[in-house]
């Protein structure tokens, strides 16, 4: 009786010993190089819906959803010390620096000494809130459903596969989010953003990179002051602007708002309403399916294959509009006009307005089109008396005259029965009206 009593014991015993062995296993304190290594893994039940929170003052974290109803914490802590018990303490640290309180985990690293590098590998349940903050370290987010904040004063952020309510700030590093779903807010005050396949609504800034967006919708806000902004295949509402760079946009589906101070604008392929400014630079929108509105103050303005109405302003470049589908709005206060008018039924609105303060003008309509045409050149200076309006269209055409030089000419009629308002408008410069 008593051999099996000591054998029993003795089982229970290597049982004890294994267990504490296998735990001791996920403790290692060890010396590399110059520093003192730890790492710890812990392993905490948790349902969905559950709440970690880590803050850390140095070093990275990466948390990654899994289908298992427990949370893994691997932490691995670089030490500069020089000796042991130096190294065992912060070790002893980093070990009780986890709480837990019903649903939430929590990562105190306050007390981690600057000596401290401490990187995080975190494994949740899928659906999980999570709250990051690392003072100089990257965070990464990868696979999670939930409310998600993360915060890092140096590092990079990325975000993969996640899908709620997400918060992203960074003070010096880059943000790249990939396929995500929700709202998000993300923000950098010195890195560039690549956004792709994001559904929801998505805010998004920088103070001083470059934008990436990509496959996204359905609202999206995007802002820079000191970099360019890349769009690509959007869906929905889309709000770009930018202080000091280009903008250029392929493939929008949606209303389209963008403007820069200091650059210029691109636009190929875009099913909305279209507003481009710019302060400084040049704008060129091709294959818009709606209205168009581009104004620029010290550019040039390109337009092409507009589906709907055309506005186009700038305070002292060209503008040229080839094949507009609707009415069209040309302003210029010192450079010349070309204008090709296309409109996709005689019914619609085809009213035009094409003005220049110092530039030459020029206009061409469909043969058969019912319009009104008013044309006027003033000249400003009696030794300028070369200007002329040619119109392949039967127009009245009348000169007046002020102490032997002439200071305008105008041409007026009703084409094809006339019908909306076409006015031509230049000073010191040519007109010319041709039939397609």
């Amino acid at each position: 009786m008593k051999r099996k009593m000591l054998t029993g014991i003795a089982a229970v015993s290597l049982v004890f010993l294994l267990i504490f062995t296998n735990l001791l296993a996920q403790e290692k304190l060890y010396r590399k190089g110059h520093y003192f290594i730890g790492e710890i893994t812990k392993t905490l039940s948790a349902g969905r819906a559950g709440i970690l929170e880590i803050r850390n003052k140095k070093g990275d974290i990466t948390v990654k959803g899994w289908d298992q109803p427990r949370v893994q914490i691997h932490q691995k802590l670089k030490m500069d010390v020089i000796t042991k018990s130096e190294a065992e303490k912060g070790f002893e640290l980093v070990k009780n620096s986890i709480h837990v309180s019903g649903k939430r985990i929590l990562v105190d690293g306050r007390d981690y000494r600057s000596w401290m590098q401490v990187d995080f590998i975190v494994n949740v349940p899928k659906v999980f809130n999570v709250k990051l903050k690392t003072s100089g370290g990257d965070l990464v987010l990868v696979g999670l459903k939930g409310d998600e904040e993360l915060i890092t004063s140096g590092g990079d952020v990325e975000i993969r596969n996640a899908n709620g309510q997400i918060q992203a700030r960074t003070s010096g590093g880059d943000i790249s989010v990939k396929d995500a779903k929700g709202t998000l807010s993300l923000a950098t005050s010195g890195g560039d953003l690549e956004l792709n396949t994001i559904t929801g609504v998505l805010s998004a800034s920088t103070s001083g990179g470059d934008i990436v967006v990509k496959n996204c919708g359905d609202r999206i806000v995007v802002a820079t002051s000191g970099g360019d902004i890349q769009i690509v295949n959007t869906r929905g509402d889309m709000n770009a602007r930018t202080s000091g760079g280009n903008i250029d946009v392929r493939d929008a589906d949606g209303p389209l708002s963008i403007i820069t101070s200091g650059g210029d604008i691109q636009v190929s392929r875009a099913s909305g309403n279209v507003t481009a400014k710019t302060s400084g630079g040049d704008i060129g929108i091709a294959d818009a399916l709606k209205r168009v509105t581009a104004i620029t103050s010290g550019g040039d303005i390109y337009l092409k294959n507009i589906g709907d109405a055309a506005v186009a302003k700038t305070s002292g470049g060209n503008i040229e509009i080839r094949n507009a589908g609707s009415s069209v709005n040309a302003i210029t206060s010192g450079g010349n006009v070309s204008v090709e008018m296309n409109p996709r039924s005689f019914k619609i609105d085809h009213h035009a307005k094409i003005i220049s303060s110092g530039g030459d003008l020029e206009l061409s309509l469909p043969g058969k089109l019912p319009a009104s045409i008013h044309a006027v050149i003033r000249i400003k200076h009696k030794l300028l008396q070369s200007y002329s309006i040619t119109s392949d269209f039967p127009l009245q055409i009348q000169k007046s005259d002020e102490k032997g030089w002439v200071k305008l000419i105008e041409a007026t009629g009703d084409i094809n029965g006339g019908g909306d308002k076409i006015e031509l408008k230049t000073v010191n410069g040519n007109i010319v009206i041709k039939k397609k």
